[in-house]
C-alpha cells in the first residue's frame, strides 16, 4: 500500500506553528523540533526519499515521547496526545505504522536492533498514561 504522507504532515504543522506562536518559551523549543520534524517529513513525501521520511519518524516519536513529560502547558499536552490516539487508530485500521506504508518500511541498522528490544506500543501508551495523569491530576487527587 502507497501511503501519501504530505496532507497530514502539513495539517500537523499548521497546528503545531499554531502552538509553536501560543506557548511560552520552556514549550516552544520541542515544538520547534516537531515542525523542523514535520518539513522533512514534507520534503521526504515530495521527493520519496525514504531517508527524510524515516528521519522524521524518528523524530515523532522522539518528541511525542519526550513531549509527555517536558510540555508545560496543556494544550500542547492535548496536541500529543491525540497524535498517539491517532497513532494507535491508524494501527489499527491499515495494520501498520503510517510512517512504515509511507517509506517501504525503511529502517537505519541501529533502527533494527533497537526495535527487536523496544515494544513502541507499550511505550506509547505510558506516555498516553503520564500525559493524562499529568492533564488530570487535580482531578484524580480529589
Amino acid at each position: 500500500m502507497d501511503v501519501n504522507l504530505i496532507y497530514p504532515a502539513v495539517l500537523t504543522n499548521i497546528i503545531t506553528i499554531l502552538l509553536f506562536l501560543n506557548s511560552k518559551l520552556h514549550d516552544r523549543y520541542l515544538l520547534f523540533i516537531m515542525i523542523i520534524g514535520q518539513l522533512i517529513l514534507i520534503s521526504g513525501e515530495s521527493d520519496k526519499n525514504l531517508e527524510k521520511i524515516e528521519i522524521s519518524h524518528i523524530l515523532f516519536t522522539l518528541t511525542i515521547i519526550i513531549g509527555s513529560v517536558y510540555f508545560y502547558e496543556s494544550h500542547n499536552l492535548y496536541f500529543i496526545g491525540i497524535l498517539i490516539l491517532l497513532r494507535f487508530i491508524t494501527r489499527y485500521i491499515y495494520e501498520d505504522c503510517l510512517f512504515n506504508l509511507s517509506n517501504q518500511n525503511y529502517e537505519y541498522d541501529i533502527e533494527k536492533y533497537i526495535d527487536e528490544y523496544v515494544n513502541w506500543n507499550i511505550i506509547f501508551s505510558i506516555s498516553l498514561v503520564i500525559i493524562s495523569y499529568r492533564l488530570f491530576k487535580d482531578k484524580i487527587m480529589k
